[in-house]
């Protein structure tokens, strides 16, 4: 059974993993606004996790610099996501999660205890869905599958989802550019 939370606790519950010697959330929401992608696409969100829809206006992802390892995403409702991630604002529903990895391929579900616990992560994919108006829910099976990454001029990275959030489930696709700088 995956964990939920207030609305207000989302970053106490998260874990205390540290990027480039920062806490989690912060270190992600920072690594988001830095270099995270918002653009139109193929984005959607079928389903419901805790009695929320999604409907998503902008999809955002980290473009990784060489020797990184992993890919954040994350798909909101706010066309403006690029801004709320620069202030660290949780105010749009949004559904987020990080592939252990870069490559294409599929990465299955590790639930929030197994993250927690320090397992191998590699190959895997760890996220949650947030709305103001509900607790955050982790995921707690499925799959997300990377189909591209393209680096250069026009950066994209595109995929699919089929995931539960303990009874719901949720699929849908997504295409995001990097945010501006």
């Amino acid at each position: 059974m995956s964990e939920t939370m207030s609305k207000r606790s989302i970053r106490s519950a998260l874990p205390k993993r540290t990027f480039f010697g920062l806490s989690a959330l912060p270190a992600l929401l920072i690594a988001v606004a830095a270099v995270l992608g918002c653009g139109p696409g193929a984005n959607s969100f079928n389903g419901t996790v805790a009695g929320s829809s999604l409907a998503v206006q902008r999809a955002v992802w980290n473009n990784p610099e060489a020797g990184a390892s992993s890919i954040s995403v994350t798909l909101s409702t706010s066309a403006n996501v690029c801004e709320l991630l620069k202030k660290k604002a949780e105010t749009a529903p949004a559904f987020f999660f990080v592939l252990e990895g870069t490559a294409v391929g599929s990465y299955p579900v590790i639930t929030d205890a197994d993250y927690k616990s320090g397992i191998d992560r590699a190959g895997k994919v760890w996220g949650a869905f947030y709305s103001p108006e509900a607790a955050a829910s982790y995921m707690t099976q499925g799959t997300v599958r990377l189909d591209s990454v393209t680096q250069g001029a026009n950066p994209v990275v595109k995929g699919s989802f089929d995931v539960t959030f303990d009874a719901d489930r949720a699929t849908g696709t997504f295409e995001a550019t990097p945010c501006p700088p």
